[in-house]
């Protein structure tokens, strides 16, 4: 009976969640969970089979037909404002991770775009010592070269407290080898993520997951592997070494999956790859659509 009086009452819901801004979505979603806990039971149905109870609407959440009901859009007047917002986001995130098991694990993107994110984020009053902070990828430099992506997040969130930890301690002539320490070091990690933040490159990659011999092992390797080595083909001209990723299974398990990029050109990328789905030439098509999680998107145009 109480699954035939919601059925009607879910979809209105659903659609309800999917028009608030981020943090109400992430707040509303956890209350859902928490409120569903034996309710699929009392239908008499599985949790994964459930057509009308709590647990299949909250499925029906993270999964659609389709990679564009999986996103959604936020446009901002400039890159300030999208700070301010994708910071606060992150902020909600952390707080409900701490408050949910003490602790919280978050992937952040490399390159210049999210520098005023991070601005901003660090700046919040958090608990920065019950925070893990890792780089969704790496370039296989020493640590403190101006290309090392965890040397701009540990500028930011050391001094706050928080743990910033590489995924490249050593910078090592076999790339290989590099993705396999870094693959060891992650399993030590509190896993799922608690949040992986990626920006997307003008060619289409996202974390390193770029073109080149190692694309399908990034994208299809096994759900166990946490990372592994790259060597993008062609090598990007403002970072011409080879690199570690985080692997596309790492990512798409996250509890929350956000993209931010600024220009035209980059949005034009993203749509495209959205549009070609499985079948796209740019990575970020290809992992888009192999996540079952709802993405935003936060875009400003310059």
């Amino acid at each position: 009976m109480w699954c035939a009086e919601r059925r009607e009452g879910l979809a209105w819901l659903i659609a309800g969640l999917r028009a608030m801004p981020s943090r109400r979505r992430y707040r509303e979603v956890a209350r859902i969970r928490a409120q569903s806990v034996g309710r699929e039971e009392r239908c008499g149905l599985g949790r994964a089979k459930s057509p009308c109870g709590i647990a299949g609407a909250n499925q029906s959440l993270f999964k659609e037909d389709h990679v564009s009901d999986e996103v959604e859009w936020w446009e901002y007047d400039d890159a300030a404002e999208m700070a301010d917002a994708v910071a606060g986001d992150i902020g909600f995130i952390i707080e409900s991770a701490i408050d949910a098991r003490g602790a919280a694990v978050i992937a952040l993107a490399g390159g210049k775009t999210p520098v005023p994110i991070y601005e901003k984020l660090s700046s919040a009053k958090l608990d920065w010592k019950r925070v893990t902070i890792i780089p969704g990828d790496e370039r296989i430099v020493p640590l403190g070269d101006p290309l090392s992506n965890v040397t701009t997040l540990a500028k930011f969130f050391l001094p706050k407290g928080a743990r910033v930890m590489p995924i490249v301690p050593n910078a090592i002539a076999d790339y290989k080898a590099a993705g396999r320490s870094a693959d060891a070091l992650m399993q030590d990690l509190h896993w799922p993520l608690d949040l992986c933040l990626l920006g997307v490159g003008s060619d289409g990659h996202t974390a390193s997951i770029f073109p080149g011999p190692d694309l399908d092992e990034a994208l299809s390797g096994p759900k166990e592997r946490r990372a592994l080595g790259v060597m993008p083909d062609p090598m990007p001209e403002d970072a011409p070494v080879p690199r570690v990723t985080l692997s596309l299974a790492a990512i798409t398990t996250a509890r929350a999956l956000m993209i931010a990029v600024t220009g035209k050109e980059k949005r034009a990328v993203i749509e495209t790859a959205i549009k070609q789905g499985q079948s796209s030439l740019y990575p970020i098509g290809r992992a888009l659509a192999g996540t079952e999680l709802p993405v935003d998107i936060h875009w400003a145009a310059a």
